[in-house]
């Protein structure tokens, strides 16, 4: 065996579930003060999925939110890698509630502090840098640049962050993977149901240089270069 090579990481399989119930804007338009166009205009997105009463996370989970990795000699292998955080910036997107800081109470749950908050313009900022930062030195580890890239499958979060991505690393749009108007913002599942589409709509041919790239809470961010 290769010793060199008996490290590598090929993804064998990939799938999503999303539910069935469709909430467009328009639904939205019924229920807050909004419109279609205010919305698309701002994030990208046109409707998104909603759970049913009976239907928890994992009921989602169960039904394949995933991607399977494998050890293998060669084949679509991950190349590379690059992740970093920075907690000075921690307070700019967090759930404040819920853990052993601050325990779930009646008084927590009427505050509402079981939900994400987050300070949108600072963490648009950060992720327009990071991101891009992070796909740059991923790809520098393999000696290969921003111009190598045949398919760029971001952290589907809004559309303005997704251009101003694009933009910085001198990408046309088609060169972006981008169904976030569909689904809206699936937080850590977005990259998984992009690829899935990606290989499904025949976006990835082999020998394409793939990157995933993300960011969250923590602050944290990421990327991963697949050669398929």
């Amino acid at each position: 065996m290769n010793k060199k090579n008996s490290n590598n990481i090929e993804i064998k399989g990939t799938g999503f579930y999303v539910p069935e119930k469709i909430l467009t804007n328009f639904d939205l338009e019924k229920i807050v003060d909004t419109t279609d166009e205010w919305v698309k205009t701002r994030t990208g997105i046109e409707e998104r999925r909603i759970a049913d009463d009976k239907e928890a996370a994992s009921d989602l989970a169960a039904k394949v939110g995933a991607i399977i990795i494998k050890k293998c000699l060669k084949g679509k292998n991950i190349i590379s890698f690059d992740f970093g955080s920075d907690d000075t910036g921690a307070d700019l997107l967090k759930i404040p509630a819920g853990g052993s800081r601050l325990p779930t109470t009646y008084r927590t749950v009427d505050q509402r502090q079981h939900f994400i908050k987050m300070e949108g313009k600072k963490v648009c900022k950060f992720a327009n840098k990071m991101m891009v930062d992070s796909v740059i030195k991923a790809l520098d580890k393999v000696d290969l640049t921003k111009k190598d890239i045949d398919l760029l499958i971001p952290h589907q979060a809004n559309i303005r962050i997704l251009k101003a991505v694009a933009k910085k690393l001198h990408l046309p749009l088609k060169k972006i993977m981008i169904n976030l108007g569909k689904y809206g913002n699936t937080s850590a599942a977005s990259i998984p149901i992009a690829l899935d589409e990606a290989i499904t709509q025949e976006k990835i041919k082999k020998g394409d240089i793939v990157v995933l790239t993300a960011f969250g809470a923590g602050l944290t961010w990421g990327a991963i270069v697949i050669r398929w």
